[in-house]
C-alpha cells in the first residue's frame, strides 16, 4: 500500500487591530455610552480576539440597562471566565512573572523586576506583544485590573505549603 505525502498548510492567526475590536463592541453596545477608559480596558481584555469582544458585549447587554455610561468593566463571573480563558493560554514560564507582578499590586521598576526573573527580556517581550502589560516611566503596569485580579486570585487557590516565596520547606 502506497502512502501519499500530503501538503499541510499552516495558517497563522493574528490578533485583530484594536479598531476592529472596538467596532465589534460598538456594534453590540450602540445604546451605551462607552468611556475612553472602558474602551481601553475592553480592548486590553480581548487581546484582538473577536470571540472575547462578542462575549463581553453580550455579558454587558445582559447585565446593564441601555443608555448606561460604562466606566469600568464589570467584574462578574462570566467576565472572570473569559479572563481565566485568556490566562490559560499563557505559558507557565510567563505566568510566574505575572504572579510576582500581581502581588506588587501597583507598579515596579523594570530593573528591579528584571532581577526576579531568569529571562526578563523574553518575558517582557511576550507580555508587551500580548498586551498584558505596559510600561510608563520605567515602571510596569497591568493593562487590565481584571487580569491582575484573576492572576492574583490564582495564588490563593490550594497553595502548596512546601513552597513559600520560592523556598522549598520540609
Amino acid at each position: 500500500m502506497a502512502t501519499q505525502k500530503k501538503d499541510i498548510e499552516y495558517i497563522t492567526l493574528k490578533p485583530l487591530p484594536d479598531s476592529v475590536i472596538l467596532d465589534i463592541i460598538s456594534h453590540y453596545l450602540k445604546d451605551y455610552v462607552l468611556t475612553e477608559d472602558f474602551k481601553k480596558d475592553i480592548v486590553n481584555l480581548c487581546h484582538g480576539n473577536p470571540y472575547y469582544a462578542t462575549e463581553v458585549s453580550i455579558l454587558i447587554k445582559n447585565t446593564f440597562p441601555p443608555a448606561m455610561e460604562l466606566r469600568d468593566l464589570p467584574y462578574t463571573i462570566r467576565l472572570k471566565e473569559i479572563t481565566e480563558a485568556i490566562i490559560d493560554t499563557i505559558p507557565k514560564k510567563y505566568l510566574n512573572g505575572l504572579y510576582i507582578l500581581s502581588l506588587i499590586n501597583d507598579e515596579i521598576e523594570h530593573h528591579i523586576f528584571s532581577k526576579l526573573l531568569s529571562e526578563p527580556v523574553e518575558f517582557l517581550n511576550y507580555c508587551f506583544n500580548r498586551g498584558l502589560l505596559y510600561s510608563k516611566d520605567s515602571k510596569l503596569y497591568f493593562n487590565s485590573d481584571t487580569l491582575r485580579r484573576c492572576i492574583s486570585a490564582r495564588l490563593t487557590k490550594k497553595p502548596d505549603r512546601r513552597f513559600i516565596c520560592g523556598l522549598q520547606m520540609y
